[in-house]
């Protein structure tokens, strides 16, 4: 006569068996092997005057790769032939943008990297309204073309504003300007124009430290140095020499 515990053993045996049997005739398929994807045009880090970017570069185990840049709402995709591929972007803004790659095989990413370029300020972007010699009002719009990102600066007799260029346009409203003959001036005044000439040219120091005083009013334009920014002049030059003096 079999006991009850014994039943209970056979059973649980036999299920176990039948687990194992499934569980090895069961097939599984091999993960899809993963691609990869380099950037090699531009190089990580480069600088350039190009606004009109060709992005390139190698995929392995992809059919399409999609370059983003950032500030750039587009995506650009492109084809994959023969283990390489290469698209171009819309003109990069002045200053470093972050550049990515993503590799794609039958709709599912296999691979991702990201690069950094620094575009240098492109003066042929640079424009001014009124043309030379033209007539206009007492109360007139001063603007024109400039290279997205960049700050222009905008003198009038002698009077100088900076102002930042944004969507590739600056512009300035003047209101009751004396009748006569007035010289309007524009011209880039970005630092990081200065500094990528430098690192370009390759007199860029291994450090670099820029102090300024934020003005305290930008609409009203005047000759010399406000108020403010006169008291703020000690405190400045103070910090120039102490930076100076920490680094020899």
């Amino acid at each position: 006569m079999v006991s009850v515990r014994s039943v209970r053993r056979i059973v649980i045996a036999m299920v176990s068996a039948l687990v194992v049997t499934g569980s090895a005739g069961v097939a599984t398929a091999a993960p899809p092997a993963r691609g990869s994807v380099t950037i090699t045009s531009p190089v990580d880090g480069a600088t350039g005057d190009d606004v009109n970017v060709t992005v390139a570069g190698a995929a392995k185990r992809a059919t399409t790769v999609v370059v983003t840049a950032s500030g750039d709402p587009n995506a650009y995709e492109t084809w994959v032939v023969k283990g390489e591929w290469a698209t171009v972007v819309n003109p990069l803004p002045a200053g470093t943008t972050q550049i990515c790659a993503e590799a794609f095989e039958a709709g599912v990413s296999v691979g991702r990297t990201c690069i950094t370029y620094t575009a240098a300020v492109d003066g042929q972007y640079l424009s001014l309204f009124p043309d030379d010699a033209a007539s206009v009002q007492s109360t007139f719009t001063a603007g024109g073309g400039c290279h997205g990102g960049s700050t222009v600066r905008l003198t009038l007799d002698g009077q100088s504003e900076e102002i930042y260029c944004d969507s590739y346009q600056y512009y300035r409203r003047y209101v009751d300007v004396p009748e006569g003959e007035h010289t309007p001036d524009v011209h880039l005044a970005n630092p990081d124009r200065v500094l990528t000439m430098a690192k370009t040219m390759g007199y860029l120091p291994d450090r670099v430290r820029i102090i300024g005083c934020q003005p305290q009013d930008m609409d009203e334009m005047c000759q010399g140095l406000s108020p403010c920014v006169q008291r703020a002049l000690p405190f400045a030059v103070k910090m120039v020499e102490e930076t100076v003096n920490a680094w020899l």
